[in-house]
């Protein structure tokens, strides 16, 4: 049985993660590793993780708000999904690099109440993205490697939609959420 050059490409050599330094996505309150469990020199699925702790601004709110704990949890879900349906949507409805949006996995979580025992509570958000190399024109004649490098267009493309994700509202802690790098 002979392998295909498209199958030895995507058997060739194990995944890659990249932890990102927080004065290239603006924000140093958050943590942001990319990475890809596919070939990392033609990764057909790469994924963004964002890890942070959040607390309540306000907490005195809860006084004169009926169900706060659970208020407050799903306003802070709400602005979390907005990130995608709102932050990302343009620029990943645009990319080339990105070109099947609807395909993408975005997900987080963290716990049901965030304002559990008046402590931080802990958040991750993930985003996988599929890249052009899952045509396989593309992933033969020209495929795309994630390599920390600044040439490297699939890292690049990963550092905006970074900083799109870290720049919002949200994980600037401009809302009614304040977002710190750790625990304490």
């Amino acid at each position: 049985m002979k392998i295909s050059d498209y199958e030895k490409i995507k058997i060739e050599r194990p995944g890659r993660e990249i932890k990102i330094d927080s004065s290239l996505i603006g924000n140093p309150n958050v943590s942001v590793k990319i990475g890809t469990t596919d070939n990392k020199n033609c990764p057909t699925t790469v994924y963004l993780v964002i890890g942070f702790w959040v607390d309540i601004k306000n907490k005195e709110r809860k006084k004169t708000i009926p169900n706060f704990d659970e208020y407050i949890s799903k306003e802070y879900s709400k602005e979390i999904k907005k990130i995608k349906k709102v932050h990302l949507q343009n620029i990943l409805l645009q990319s080339q690099i990105f070109p099947f949006y609807y395909e993408n996995t975005f997900t987080h979580d963290f716990p049901e109440n965030i304002n559990y025992n008046d402590k931080k509570s802990f958040t991750t958000i993930e985003l996988t993205l599929h890249t052009a190399n899952c045509d396989r024109h593309i992933a033969l004649n020209s495929p795309m490697a994630l390599k920390n490098h600044p040439s490297c267009e699939l890292y690049n493309e990963l550092l905006l939609v970074a900083k799109q994700m870290c720049n919002t509202d949200l994980l600037k802690g401009k809302l009614e959420f304040k977002i710190y790098k750790t625990k304490k």
